[in-house]
């Protein structure tokens, strides 16, 4: 049986992320974005990568609320 979501190659991942694949590279060198190795290849969950775009629009989020919160307040 095949799995729900397949796992995205560093192409796939990059153009989800909407970045180039050096910058992918760098974020998996630097441990920001957990990879799957098989053998030499390296693929990515769709799910992993959700959570990671997920985690950096929570962090955009929580800096602008506080502005936000004191416009609307006064």
């Amino acid at each position: 049986m095949l799995p729900a979501t397949p796992l995205l190659t560093r192409q796939q991942a990059a153009r989800f992320l909407s970045v180039s694949v050096r910058t992918l590279d760098g974020l998996i060198r630097t441990g920001h974005l957990p990879q799957v190795k098989m053998g030499k290849s390296v693929r990515f969950r769709h799910s992993t990568l959700e959570a990671f775009v997920d985690a950096r629009e929570s962090r955009a989020s929580s800096l602008a609320c506080p502005a936000e919160g004191k416009e609307g307040g006064q």
